[in-house]
């Protein structure tokens, strides 16, 4: 007996339906590999945005960008900018109404190598140390003289000055120590007491960040822990 073909038409109606199956399949395994591919980079990979402000002898804000290889070993990238009263500001300064008050500002691009601490029993809190460099752009209020007095808005005369601006560039050592409460997996806060210094300047304080994006890896371990 000869075997039986399969007509024409037949095999035309069966096409498509051996093409779906098979581009099915062919999904299943790229949304597969993906997902394992994915799972793997968490494990080892934290990568998460940082913005905040800081307060001490100069206040301002900063925003940055933080990665973490492997639980332990971190960089952070990240912009300051602070400001504060000149420090060569005659007691009797006074800014005519509605002027801008000058300033001393330092700006910096740093870049903070690190390493992570794990705390015993608290797998969302960890302590960072990270210690590096910055570019450092100063702009600083100097050499005030008193050129005669203005009216004060209501309260009378005040003298009047005018100043120079020194605008410095320089390289800066930056110290970071870090407590981050990884509060979910997208999410977290840091408080960072930093040092910044360099052969003009000097600034610290404390600077109070929130994170946000891959902070940590979900892990059901989480779930039963109070911190």
């Amino acid at each position: 007996m000869k075997p039986s073909l399969i007509s024409l038409e037949a095999q035309e109606d069966l096409l498509p339906h051996i093409c779906k199956a098979i581009n099915m399949k062919t999904l299943t395994l790229v949304i597969l590999s993906t997902s394992i591919c994915l799972a793997q980079f968490e494990e080892n990979h934290w990568i998460y945005g940082s913005a905040g402000f800081s307060l001490g002898n100069y206040s301002g804000s900063h925003v940055g960008i933080n990665y973490v290889f492997k639980k332990t070993f971190s960089l952070q990238l990240g912009y300051s900018q602070v400001f504060r009263a000149p420090d060569q500001e005659p007691d009797d300064y006074r800014e005519p109404f509605l002027d801008r008050y000058p300033r001393d500002a330092i700006y910096s691009w740093y870049f903070l190598p690190g390493v992570n601490i794990k705390i015993k029993d608290k797998p969302k809190i960890r302590f960072n140390i990270s210690m590096g460099v910055a570019s450092t752009y100063m702009n600083l209020k100097v050499n005030y003289v008193q050129i005669g007095y203005f009216s004060y808005f209501l309260f009378g005369i005040a003298p009047e000055y005018v100043f120079e601006e020194r605008r410095v560039n320089v390289v800066s050592l930056v110290i970071k120590p870090s407590f981050e409460w990884a509060f979910s997996k997208y999410a977290g806060l840091r408080l960072s007491p930093y040092w910044l210094r360099n052969s003009e300047k000097a600034s610290g304080g404390l600077e109070v960040s929130v994170l946000f994006g891959l902070v940590r890896e979900k892990k059901s371990v989480y779930k039963s822990a109070p911190y």
